[in-house]
């Protein structure tokens, strides 16, 4: 009796799952798409116009400005990239790209989010380092524009190092392709609706 029940609850389900994926995608312009796309450009734009300046002004190339251009970089890579993707994500109900542009998604979002909270954490520590110590810091810091560039660099590498075993996990393991007309890996892949950026299921 348990089984011929189970059974037919998970014939239930696989309909249900099926007829959502077979059912034609609507586009919804909820707010967050509409936000997203209103503020990208314009935030592009800025972005790029403040790191021209600070890369092309040799007055402006001071060592506190590397950790200025280091959060630009950040901001840069997360509208370019994580933005974009999210307006796709956030307009259908469902995961409309393929697997390739899923673990690329999940890999730049971890990536660039993180990048901007460690550009931020850096220049509060740089700013307390200056007010508390600013002896300590001007014989240390001023001039030393390879060490800045070299701490920018390492924490980007060390949240590399965090985040690409996490995404190949999930990639080689955990990912569960749709299946679409009998083919396996149709290119459809639902989000949950409580971690739309993590959470991949059939």
């Amino acid at each position: 009796m348990f089984n011929v029940s189970g059974t037919r609850n998970l014939t239930a389900l696989s309909s249900n799952s099926t007829s959502s994926f077979d059912s034609p995608l609507k586009i919804n312009w909820t707010f967050i798409p509409i936000f997203l796309t209103i503020l990208t450009p314009p935030t592009i734009v800025l972005n790029t116009t403040v790191l021209l300046i600070l890369l092309t002004t040799r007055s402006l190339r001071t060592v506190f400005n590397v950790y200025i251009i280091n959060l630009l970089l950040s901001d840069f890579g997360v509208t370019v990239s994580v933005y974009s993707l999210d307006i796709i994500n956030f307009l259908y109900p469902r995961w409309v790209l393929d697997d390739q542009a899923c673990t690329a998604y999940l890999y730049l979002q971890s990536i660039f989010h993180a990048s901007t909270l460690n550009a931020h954490a850096l220049l509060g520590v740089n700013r307390i380092w200056a007010v508390y110590f600013p002896l300590h810091y001007r014989q240390h810091q001023i001039g030393s524009m390879k060490k800045a560039i070299s701490i920018c660099i390492v924490t980007f590498i060390v949240i590399n190092a965090f985040v690409i075993p996490g995404i190949a996990r999930d990639a080689l393991y955990f990912r569960r392709p749709f299946l679409s007309s009998g083919t396996k890996g149709g290119g459809e892949f639902e989000i949950g609706t409580e971690s739309r950026s993590t959470v991949v299921r059939q």
